[in-house]
């Protein structure tokens, strides 16, 4: 079974994960003030508006590049990889002048994960299944679909919040005039 890789770094494998993943490392140029090796635990003792001083002393933040074929000396500079699951914010923004701009939006593996969660918690509320929930929410915004089931969601209450998670778990804008309900009675 595949698991997020993310979630799972820095820790031995179950004998359920299977599969190939990528990962984002968030990294920084460092400079060492010591002798350190590759891969060896290392904090920060200074920094300025140029450099990042790492040593093997302080609050261990991130690692030496593990790649590196040689320890780097006191004075050299290298990547620093910072340990999974510690940064507030990562994304990889960029344009091209040959592409038109997207309006999907990035959020964190955790973000999405908490998001979807809100979603199935609030797919049982209607007593729907998650998918065809998310299915109906889809149809819903391009063509206005309703779901409708007698009088199963008559004062059904449907929060605003819910287009917020469905925007976090798709990456899809919801536009204002687009939020309402798409569960309905047959009254």
């Amino acid at each position: 079974m595949a698991k997020d890789a993310v979630a799972t770094m820095g820790g031995i494998l179950p004998d359920d994960v299977s599969g190939r993943d990528a990962v984002h490392v968030a990294v920084f140029s460092a400079v060492a003030s010591v002798p350190v090796r590759p891969g060896q635990r290392i904090g920060i003792i200074h920094q300025s508006d140029t450099d990042i001083e790492v040593g093997l002393v302080g609050d261990k933040v991130a690692i030496v590049d593990p790649f590196l074929n040689a320890p780097v000396r006191p004075g050299e500079r290298f990547w620093a990889y910072l340990y999974p699951r510690t940064i507030t914010a990562l994304s990889h923004r960029w344009t091209h002048p040959a592409l038109e701009q997207t309006t999907t939006a990035y959020s964190t593996p955790s973000a999405k994960l908490r998001a979807e969660n809100w979603l199935r918690g609030f797919a049982g509320t209607a007593e729907l299944p998650y998918d065809e929930m998310m299915w109906g929410a889809k149809a819903h915004l391009k063509n206005g679909y309703y779901f409708c089931d007698g009088g199963k969601w008559e004062g059904f209450g449907f929060p605003d919040e819910f287009w917020d998670h469905y925007e976090v778990v798709t990456g899809e804008k919801v536009e204002s005039d687009d939020r309402g309900t798409f569960f309905t009675c047959s009254c």
